[in-house]
């Protein structure tokens, strides 16, 4: 069994949540892990559609993915699934726009430290 070596470059990839999501109000109240993680999840994919230059007539970038892709990230059920979006959307950290009838959501992620930055205050 080898270990990982200070002297070795790191070849894997960081998903990251910011520390406001884990320890501040509104969000720990409202967001289970289960949540946290699809707002990890989230995350990510909004990194992918910022590189290939998804945005809207507003430069605001979004992106689409299915209730069953979630499930499968999750490992969760389609209930628990819509669980998870209702809970990230309560606190207030995406936006899902209905593109109709079988069609994945349009999903715009909420700029939470705005608010912080117009009052000064310093980010967790």
């Amino acid at each position: 069994m080898k270990y990982i070596n200070i002297n070795q470059e790191l070849k894997f990839k960081f998903c990251q949540v910011s520390r406001k999501i884990l320890y501040t109000e509104p969000y720990k109240s409202i967001l289970c892990p289960l949540s946290q993680l699809g707002y990890i999840f989230i995350l990510d994919r909004l990194n992918l559609s910022r590189m290939n230059h998804k945005v809207d007539d507003y430069g605001n970038i979004y992106f689409f993915i299915t209730r069953k892709e979630m499930g499968e990230y999750l490992k969760s059920s389609s209930k628990t699934v819509i669980k998870v979006f209702k809970e990230l959307e309560k606190a207030k950290l995406i936006k899902q726009e209905d593109q109709g009838k079988g069609k994945a959501y349009k999903i715009y992620v909420v700029d939470i430290y705005s608010e912080d930055e117009q009052k000064g205050k310093l980010h967790i």
